[in-house]
């Protein structure tokens, strides 16, 4: 049975950005994370890795840069989390999709060669 005069309105933007190790070595500079398996493919492929690995929080912060459209003065970010599941190397693109659910909530995906690698779901609240 159809209920009438409800529906959902799902919103969806994408950004493709280019992970490249000038923006990698940039914030390990500004956060003070210069953990090796993001800045020397020597010690990266010595702890598993291909090749330098972006950071997580440099991954975090890229994909708030497609939710900043559904961010204006009157709401702030209340909860934020994502999840890892496949690193992320220098010199590859990340498609960073950002879907707004039910109310004021978010899911995140980003997608590597159309696989997903890292996911996650954000909240936003009024001011």
């Amino acid at each position: 049975r159809k209920r009438r005069g409800v529906f959902s309105v799902h919103i969806r933007s994408s950004c493709k950005i280019q992970i490249t190790k000038e923006k990698v070595e940039y914030y390990a500079e500004l956060s003070g994370d210069t953990n090796a398996i993001h800045l020397d493919e020597k010690e990266a492929k010595h702890n598993g890795y291909a090749k330098p690995i972006a950071h997580g929080l440099l991954l975090m912060g890229l994909a708030m840069e497609v939710v900043s459209n559904w961010l204006d003065e009157n709401f702030y970010v209340s909860d934020y989390e994502m999840k890892f599941l496949k690193p992320v190397y220098v010199d590859t693109t990340i498609e960073m999709i950002v879907e707004k659910i039910e109310g004021n909530s978010f899911l995140l995906e980003g997608l590597v060669n159309e696989e997903i690698v890292v996911k996650g779901k954000l909240q936003r609240n009024h001011l």
